[in-house]
Formats: C-alpha cells, sequence, structure tokens
C-alpha cells in the first residue's frame, strides 16, 4: 500500500507526476508467513491508517484530497475520516446513496445516522443527465 502526492513542475512538462512518500505491507490473512508481531490489518484499514498520517502532517486549513481505488472506497475509509479529508473513488453501479443527515433537535431517540435515498447510479447514467443533483427517484 503506497501513498504519494500529486505534484507539476513547471518548466520540466505539463504532466503530474506522483511521488510517493509512505507505505504499508499488507499480508493476506491466511499466509503462512507473516510478520511476528502485529494485528493483522486489512487494505482499507492500511488506507485509513495512511490518511490518517498524512492528514496529522498537514494543516488543518488545507483540503486533503484523497484518490482511490474502487476497492477502498468502502465504509471503512469513508465514515469517520477526519475533517477536511476528501475521497474520490469508483463506486458500483447498485451503491445505495444517501443524502446528508439534518439536525433534528428537540426529537426523542436515537438520531439519524442516513439522510433521504438519493437516486441510484444505474438511473443516472441510464438519464444520460449528470449535470444535474441527484434526487428520489429510485
Amino acid at each position: 500500500m503506497i501513498i504519494g502526492v500529486a505534484v507539476r513542475l513547471p518548466g520540466i512538462s505539463n504532466r503530474t507526476f506522483c511521488l510517493p512518500y509512505a507505505a504499508r505491507l499488507w499480508w493476506p490473512a491466511k499466509a503462512k508467513i507473516r510478520p511476528k508481531r502485529g494485528v493483522y490489518k486489512t487494505k482499507s484499514e492500511l488506507a485509513e491508517e495512511l490518511v490518517r498520517l498524512t492528514r496529522s502532517w498537514i494543516d488543518s486549513s488545507i483540503a486533503l484530497r484523497t484518490i482511490v481505488d474502487g476497492g477502498y472506497a468502502n465504509r471503512h475509509l469513508l465514515q469517520d475520516r477526519p475533517k477536511g479529508v476528501h475521497i474520490t473513488g469508483k463506486l458500483r453501479m447498485d451503491a445505495a446513496l444517501y443524502d446528508l443527515v439534518e439536525s433534528e433537535s428537540g426529537r426523542n431517540g436515537r438520531p439519524r445516522k442516513k439522510g433521504a435515498r438519493l437516486t441510484t447510479l444505474r438511473f443516472i447514467f441510464n438519464s444520460g443527465d449528470t449535470n444535474s443533483t441527484p434526487t428520489n427517484k429510485s
């Protein structure tokens, strides 16, 4: 697992380069040879660890924009991420998307974890209207 920073080097090229700066070793849970110490961590947990480490090095006023492969754009990485961290990744066509939770002050019971259900990605893709905001049209 490697994390890097994307930079443009003016005067050299108009291309963007990724400069790696931190890494974590992942091994399968059922591997015959593993490190002697340490708790087993999934790839998503290692990715979260690298994002939190990077966030701790950067001033809180700077937004950290992270781009991940489809397998890492999951609940483990997205929930409880540090403030100012934005995750971009591939979603499945049948992913269930929800709006942000509105504050419900003065109501009894457990606070809501999810907002209203949004349109499915398949519906947006098939309609061809990718410029509009998703609504409740499942």
